[in-house]
């Protein structure tokens, strides 16, 4: 016998790796059914009849009658159903006599394979069997364990992911908040600019301490008229400051709340994925759309370029 353990059993492989302990392990687990309805008294067969078989599938065949190895496989493919249907069984329909019947059934097959299997394996098989069962228990354990760890490390990624996202999306509320703030500022400031501008040009028009005197002289008119055209024109300026500074904040306030939403609905649809291909994909291109640009309405195609930098600096790290 080598030092180390054998490979997957030679023959009847995908039965008995059928038949592996974290799935047995599972059948004495179902809670659903209760204690008198479980299956753990199913267990033990079980166990004894994979370690049988494994045992043999090592063995020369050449130490065996021919029709063994259908025979075996036959009665292996009565375990699997019966092992199918105690993961499908559910309290319905006379549950007592049909959980009997499937463990009468098991039984029935560990009896067969310890009569008519077990005397046939030699000392020296059994040996090599049950080094490699050991190996293939191990196996189990650290691929239970690795799936274990790789379902731990997904949560952890979606706890974080919610987590980065809820905030994110908290910062864009924020600044959305302040755009809406400083917009509603600049309309009042701007709506009484443009009274401002009114009642200054209704004073110079009908004011006679205002007015322009009558006069035929045009240089003495231009040095009447400058003044006011001078004071009209900085009123006018900052109409035009006010409305621009008006609709730059409504376009950031109204990308912000956009962004805000993107990133409020990210966990539940990323989720939505099939698979973590399809899931990192989805986050990928929501990523790209909460930082995209974003048509608000109140600027054209190409005039928000280089005003949210926070956002842009995000795209690019993404582009990256």
């Amino acid at each position: 016998m080598t030092d180390t353990p054998p490979g997957p059993p030679p023959r009847w492989g995908d039965q008995i790796g059928a038949l592996s302990e974290e799935r047995l392990s599972r059948l004495g687990q179902i809670e659903r059914l209760g204690s008198d309805l479980g299956f753990v008294d199913a267990l033990p067969p079980l166990r004894v009849i994979r370690e049988v078989v494994t045992a043999l599938s090592y063995q020369d065949p050449v130490w065996e009658p021919k029709e063994l190895e259908g025979e075996v496989s036959q009665h292996l493919n009565e375990l699997l159903r019966d092992v199918d249907l105690i993961e499908a069984f559910t309290p319905t329909e006379n549950p007592a006599q049909r959980r009997q019947n499937i463990i009468s059934s098991i039984d029935a097959n560990r009896g067969w394979f310890l009569t008519r299997v077990a005397p046939l394996i030699r000392a020296s098989d059994i040996a090599v069997a049950t080094a490699a069962a050991e190996a293939l228990a191990k196996r189990d354990e650290v691929r239970a364990a690795a799936e274990d760890a790789k379902a731990a490390l997904a949560s952890i990624r979606q706890a974080a992911g919610e987590k980065g996202t809820a905030r994110l999306a908290q910062f864009f509320e924020e600044q959305a908040a302040g755009h809406r703030s400083t917009a509603a500022r600049m309309l009042v400031s701007g709506a009484a600019a443009v009274v401002v501008l009114l009642l200054v040009g209704i004073a110079f028009v009908f004011v006679p301490e205002l007015a322009i005197g009558a006069t035929t002289d045009v240089v003495g008119y231009v040095r009447e008229l400058i003044p006011r055209l001078f004071l009209l024109g900085i009123i006018a300026y900052a109409i035009r400051f006010f409305s621009r500074q008006y609709t730059v904040n409504k376009h950031l306030q109204v990308s912000n709340e956009q962004r805000a939403n993107i990133l409020r609905t990210f966990p539940a649809i990323v989720e939505s994925g099939k698979n973590d291909v399809q899931r990192d994909r989805m986050a990928v291109v929501f990523a790209q759309a909460a930082v995209a640009s974003i048509e608000s309405g109140y600027l054209k195609a190409g005039e928000d370029k280089g005003l949210d930098s926070t956002a842009l600096a995000i795209l690019e790290l993404l582009r990256r």
